[in-house]
């Protein structure tokens, strides 16, 4: 072996943290954990789990977490302070001004079709909605409650202006991003406690510079800065998002603030080249203490 590793860098340290023991205290190679609220949501199911995932926390040389929602629960699991470092978008954005359309004002959802989603707060939104205004809504995606809520748009009597879109692929999404009004995440705690750990499509709609109206949940916040970034508002509360909605659809001047804003604070936090140097800096700092140990 040309390289000596002088760190194993673990995402999801339950369960992936249990293979890095053995090399921790066999050969002294350091252990960065990552942590991305999966694994919490297990813990938070299982006693066991939550013990297990403690004592692997604690056994870790540096613990990061992509949120504030997520250090926290870092932190009631292990007692450990996790250093907090989000993740960037994943699609290429290419970036235009919000356009003047004659048609509908498009809506945009992105993402798994499951409960903390809450996609029923923003069917149950619509009716208010388009009372005042032309809207047609687009929700990409699939999960367990795609059915349920299809059947909820139905009842609302909301099949001609909402469409279900199920799984698309980056170009298709990019179309969207681009012709959408506002994007909105009615994200809840969903009834396992579960809910957003930071919410990477807010971070693509802020790249393309769109207006964002979110549920002010879990790491939601370190992404949607109310009033500057974007429209917070209560979880479960439609009346609240068709309030906040209607809004940034009546007031261009405020979409196009906050599309602005929006850019420059995901080009200022989540920027993968500044994710990549504060990892790179994480692992510096544990080599150095290492070293330092050694020396000492």
């Amino acid at each position: 072996m040309k390289h000596r590793i002088n760190v194993i860098h673990v995402h999801w340290p339950f369960p992936h943290g249990i293979w890095a023991l053995l090399p921790k205290y066999l050969l002294g190679i350091k252990i960065v954990s990552f942590s991305h609220g999966a694994e919490l949501a297990m813990a938070r199911r299982s006693s066991r789990i939550r013990k297990l995932l403690g004592w692997l926390l604690r056994n870790c040389d540096e613990c990061l977490a992509n949120s504030s929602h997520t250090a926290a629960e870092v932190q009631s699991v292990s007692g450990v302070t996790a250093k907090i470092i989000p993740y960037g978008t994943s699609i290429e954005v290419k970036t235009g001004t919000l356009g003047v359309s004659n048609g509908p004002d498009l809506l945009l959802f992105c993402g798994r079709l499951v409960q903390r989603k809450g996609i029923d707060v923003l069917l149950r939104a619509m009716p208010a909605i388009m009372s005042k205004r032309d809207v047609q809504l687009v929700i990409t995606g699939e999960g367990d409650c795609k059915d349920q809520w299809m059947k909820l748009s139905s009842e609302l009597q909301l099949d001609n202006v909402v469409r279900f879109a199920g799984f698309v692929n980056n170009e298709e999404l990019t179309d969207l991003y681009q012709q959408c009004s506002a994007y909105v995440h009615p994200a809840i705690f969903d009834d396992r406690g579960d809910t957003e750990g930071l919410g990477v499509v807010l971070v693509e709609a802020l790249a393309y510079k769109r207006p964002v109206v979110a549920s002010a949940v879990g790491g939601i916040v370190d992404v949607i800065i109310h009033e500057k970034t974007g429209l917070l508002v209560p979880e479960k509360d439609p009346s609240a998002l068709a309030e906040a909605v209607l809004r940034v659809l009546d007031d261009k001047a405020l979409a196009q603030r906050l599309g602005d804003q929006g850019l420059e604070h995901v080009k200022q936090f989540f920027d993968w080249q500044r994710i990549a140097d504060q990892t790179h800096e994480i692992w510096q700092k544990t080599i150095s203490v290492q070293s330092a140990r050694k020396t000492y």
